[in-house]
Order: structure tokens, then sequence, then C-alpha cells
């Protein structure tokens, strides 16, 4: 896999955004005039739950109650993008990176796709490949500054379904440092993460004397703000994990992976609510027990419909 640099403007413009403050992107994961689909996780405890019909969802679009169906995901191919830091801090543990991308990318199905992003001062891509196809990876010279921001956009503009659902989008953002050098903040993501197909997820791990532990690496932690990674991630329906001792990120990854594929793609067509604008919706499991549902908040309704 190639590495090749990706331009933040490029990206901006192939989500028709202008400055992201006055963002209302499309919703990239509508199937249709009406049709929206999104990706929602069930857990008790720490356990995904399988098993569940569109009759055990209770789902409203702007407070009111829509009419749902489900897709059976656990066949449907995953294209998983990893956001990779090779900045200078990076020098020491590079080599293992290089290792855990591998054993990832062994873990994934024939038909899933593996897409890789690094990032240091500028980001890099190498696009995406077939899991079947993907040959030798070779991360680039770690060096330079931290444009963890820059490249956490990047991801959550390419990871984007072909306009069907018979392929999902899993991002897993890992460094060890905080931001130097991204011209956008957390405010400019959080808007790219309501408008991306993508789920994501954010890790910091750490070793119980809090330094990279020698036979496993840092994924990303910014110290001076975990309350907004939090909101990035949970805005996808992912999560942000802190403060874990975690030595094995194969193994890591491969757990968000298998509840990501126990995991559910809730359809409906939107009625009753004007297409314009903001949607807010809200997803409940309608059977007795305590459920913790992870959902997309909302999406961009397109005007004019």
């Amino acid at each position: 896999m190639r590495l090749a640099p990706l331009s933040i403007a490029a990206l901006l413009t192939a989500m028709s955004i202008t400055p992201f403050a006055q963002q209302q992107a499309p919703a990239p994961f509508r199937t249709g005039v009406d049709a929206v689909m999104i990706d929602v996780s069930v857990f008790t405890g720490n356990m995904a739950v399988a098993g569940l019909t569109a009759g055990d969802f209770v789902l409203t679009d702007n407070g009111i109650q829509q009419s749902v169906t489900t897709a059976g995901v656990e066949s449907l191919p995953v294209d998983l993008t990893l956001v990779l830091d090779a900045s200078g801090s990076m020098n020491n543990v590079i080599d293992r990176i290089q290792r855990d991308t591998r054993t990832i990318a062994k873990g994934l199905r024939p038909d899933d796709g593996l897409r890789l992003i690094t990032f240091a001062t500028l980001v890099s891509s190498a696009g995406l490949t077939r899991a079947r196809d993907v040959g030798d990876l070779n991360l680039p010279e770690t060096g330079g500054s931290t444009s963890f921001y820059n490249a956490l956009l990047s991801a959550l503009v390419v990871a984007r379904r072909t306009g069907t659902a018979d392929r999902r989008q899993l991002v897993v953002a890992m460094s060890d440092t905080d931001d130097s050098t991204s011209l956008l903040g957390p405010k400019d993501v959080q808007k790219a993460a309501a408008a991306s197909d993508a789920v994501l997820h954010l890790f910091k791990v750490s070793s119980p004397t809090g330094s990279i532990p020698a036979s496993g690496w840092q994924p990303y932690w910014m110290s001076s703000d975990p309350p907004a990674l939090t909101v990035i991630a949970e805005q996808t329906g992912g999560q942000a994990y802190f403060d874990q001792v975690v030595t094995d990120i194969p193994a890591k990854v491969a757990q968000v992976l298998s509840a990501f594929r126990t995991s559910y793609v809730l359809r409906y067509t939107a009625t009753g609510v004007k297409p314009e604008g903001w949607h807010e919706v809200v997803i409940r499991v309608n059977k007795p027990g305590k459920f913790v549902v992870r959902a997309k908040k909302g999406y961009f309704g397109a005007p004019g419909r």
C-alpha cells in the first residue's frame, strides 16, 4: 500500500463544505430521496446484544416516531479506516505499529476493505484496498509534528458509503500526543462527524506507568480536552476510550470490529418532518432490561427534496 498526501482543501470541496462553521452538509448515509440509514449498537453492560428485530426499536426523527426496518448486518462487508500517528514521537514504536497493522489486516474478512491514513505534519492515505488484496503495509518514516484533527477529518470524509447499504464504515484513530499543527479544531471535526457515514472509535491506551508500553503503542489522546473527543466519537455512534491498560492493539481492534459486526442498520423513510436542516434522531430498545444504545445523533436533511 502506497501512501499519498491528502489535501484538506480538496476534502472540504468533496464534501461541498464552505467553512465548517457554516456547514449544512447533505446526509451521506441517506439511500434515497427520503430514505435514512443509521448504524446502531446495543449493549447490556459490556456485551453487544444480537438478535433484535425492527419491532424491538423505537426511533424518532425530530420528535416524530418513524417506522423502521433492519438489515442483517453480520454478513455485510466492513471498510476499516485506520488513522495512525507517524509523527516524531512514534519513532521508537513504528516497527511495532507496522506489525500490528499487518495483524489487523489479516484479521479482516476477504471482502472487507482496509484504508490507512497516517499523519505527522502532513496527512497521507493509501486509499481503500480489499482485505484479500492487501500486500505489504509499508508505513512512512516517522518525523514531524502532529496534525491529528486534519487526519481525523480526512478519515471522516473519505469513509463514505457508495450510495447503497452494501458496505459499512468503521474508523479507528490512533496517536500518542496532543495535536500541534492542524488547521482545524474539534468543533470542525464534530461537524464532519455529524455528516459522515463512519462510526468512529478513539482510544487512549497506556501502560501501568503511563508511558508507551514496550509491547504496544498508544492510540490518540488529546489530554487538554477529552470531553471534545467524547462528543466527536459519540456523534457517530462510536466511543472514546480513556486510561485503559492495553498492550495488544490488534486484539482491541478485533473487539471493536466484532461489536460493530453485531450491531444493526436501521432504515426508515422520514415521515412527518421537514426535510431541511438538522434532524435529531433518538433510538431506544422497546424491551424489558437495561440497554445502552449507541447510534448517530442525527443527520443533515437536504432542502427541496
